[in-house]
This record gives structure tokens, C-alpha cells and sequence, in this order.
């Protein structure tokens, strides 16, 4: 009886054990195993309608300033409690792009074929004022800006059709000036470090050197063939390493461009969520945020 008792005993334990171990292989998130993970920016509580995605954002002065819907909003990030301020809402042109230099707030609206938005501007020390300036861009919008100290740059064509791509230095009181361009396909991500611009198209990183600004652009990186899930929807770099994401993917990735022998590395997996992936890329500071898709949410890194 005993040793029936004590085999009884036994098999039940075996069973709940199996069963406890199950549970924790099914719950173990490949995405929380991320070195440099600091947080993630939740303020799906603090938005009116939780169907858009973040647009376009930037961090400048603490603060870390995003489009939502047809609005602009920013969030304090020395505070711990993701509480957003609404900035301003612009139902007429849809903003698609912006960037903050010192107090100043500079978006585009949507662009479609054969319209172009002005470049608007916010005074953020007045920010219930609304847009105080509007100024005409050369060319038609592309909805694409870059920032560099205290210099604002644009992406346009030279109509609505045109394969041409120019980028331009804006100027608020003179005439913006030329810095380059080429013919390349949808171009995003401009970014200035020293003396180049990089910036996506489709599955490629290029870069212009400003230092013959007449020379076309030339490719950085391609992304591996057995990585190509659609093409690269954020990028930025930093010490000379890029982090990327791509559609149709649900990674994180990033490519040490000092050592092209070795493959990219997945920083994290966001497989959360039916729509799950990551968006546009910022890194400010050794900072790195970037947009989870499907969600109201960054998540942040140390790199």
C-alpha cells in the first residue's frame, strides 16, 4: 500500500512538474533578453485614439516630441510618468515630419504627387500661439527632414514626379541653399555626421560626402539577402555602427560598418501584438528610441 501510495505521489509530481516547466518555456520572451533595454514609453493612456502610429519624432531639450494622428505631442523624459503635452493639431495637413532645434519646432505635412507643403514653425516658449511662421520650400516636399546642430535641412524634387532627389540647407531669411543631390528611390532617415549625410532607400544605406557636393551618393550598406523582409524603415548611426529595422520584420538590428564580414546582430524581437515590428529610429545622446508598430509605445536603449 505504502509503495503504491509513494508511486502515486511520484507520478503527480512528475505531471505537475512537466506541466510548471511547459509554462515557462511557452512564457519566456525572446524579447525581453536585450542587453541595453532601458524602458519602454507607454502613453496609449495619455492619446484620444489608440488606431494611428507614432509619425515622425525627435528629442531635443529633455523632451521627446512625436506626431500622432493629425497632432503633435511631447513627453517630459526626466519624468516617470510618460504624461504627454499637446502641442498643436493640424487636421488640414496631416504633419508627417518634424524636428526641434533649441525652442524651435519645425514640421511638414503629408506629401501626395504633385502637392507640396510648406515648412511650418513653432515658437515652443509660445506654444498657444500655434504655427507662427510658414515658409515656401524650393521644390516639391518630400516630407523628409535631418537636423544638425542648429541647421535644419529638407528633402524635395523638382516636381511631383521626378526621380530627382535634392536636399536643401533652410534658411528663415535668405535663400536655401543647395547641399546635394541625386536620383534615388524613396529616400528617408537623413542623417548628418561630420562631413556626410546618410539616409535609407529601399534595401540600401547610402551617404553623400559634403565635401564634393557635387559627387552622387554612394551605398554604405546593403542589407543581407537572407535578412531582405521589405525594405529599411528606420535607421541611425552611431560610432560608426547602424541600427535598423525593416518592414515586415518584427527585429531590431545592428551592423558594426567597421567590420563587414560580420553579419547584423538582432538587438531585440518585438513579437508582441498581431501588426508586431519596430519603426523610425533616434539616437540622441548614446540613447537609442525606437517606434514599436501597433502600438502607442517606444521602447528605449543604451548602446
Amino acid at each position: 500500500m505504502k509503495t503504491k501510495v509513494k508511486l502515486l505521489f511520484s507520478l503527480l509530481f512528475l505531471f505537475f512538474s512537466c506541466d510548471k516547466t511547459d509554462d515557462l518555456s511557452i512564457q519566456e520572451p525572446d524579447q525581453t533578453i536585450t542587453s541595453g533595454y532601458i524602458k519602454t514609453i507607454d502613453f496609449s493612456s495619455s492619446v484620444d485614439n489608440d488606431i494611428f502610429n507614432i509619425e515622425d519624432f525627435d528629442v531635443e531639450n529633455g523632451y521627446l516630441y512625436f506626431i500622432y494622428g493629425v497632432s503633435i505631442y511631447r513627453i517630459n523624459l526626466n519624468s516617470e510618468e510618460n504624461s504627454v503635452e499637446f502641442i498643436i493639431e493640424d487636421d488640414i495637413d496631416w504633419p508627417m515630419t518634424l524636428k526641434v532645434i533649441n525652442n524651435n519646432l519645425y514640421y511638414q505635412g503629408d506629401f501626395s504627387w504633385g502637392l507640396s507643403q510648406d515648412l511650418k514653425h513653432l515658437d515652443l516658449n509660445s506654444m498657444s500661439e500655434g504655427v507662427q511662421s510658414t515658409y515656401p520650400i524650393v521644390g516639391f516636399s518630400r516630407s523628409q527632414f535631418c537636423k544638425d546642430s542648429n541647421k535644419l535641412y529638407y528633402l524635395s524634387s523638382e516636381d511631383g514626379f521626378s526621380p530627382i532627389n535634392n536636399i536643401y540647407e533652410f534658411q528663415s531669411s535668405s535663400t536655401h541653399q543647395l547641399i546635394a543631390t541625386d536620383e534615388f528611390l524613396s529616400p528617408k532617415n537623413m542623417r548628418m555626421k561630420d562631413q556626410y549625410l546618410y539616409f535609407s532607400s529601399n534595401m540600401e544605406i547610402r551617404r553623400f560626402d559634403l565635401n564634393n557636393p557635387t559627387g552622387e551618393s554612394s551605398i554604405v550598406y546593403t542589407v543581407p539577402e537572407e535578412e531582405i523582409e521589405g525594405n529599411i524603415i528606420g535607421f541611425d548611426i552611431y560610432h560608426n555602427v547602424i541600427y535598423y529595422t525593416l518592414t515586415s520584420s518584427n527585429k531590431l538590428f545592428s551592423k558594426d560598418l567597421d567590420d563587414l564580414n560580420e553579419q547584423p546582430h538582432v538587438l531585440r524581437v518585438n513579437d508582441i501584438g498581431e501588426d508586431a515590428g519596430y519603426g523610425k529610429i533616434i539616437i540622441n545622446e548614446g540613447i537609442l528610441y525606437v517606434k514599436k508598430i501597433g502600438s502607442a509605445q517606444l521602447e528605449v536603449f543604451e548602446i
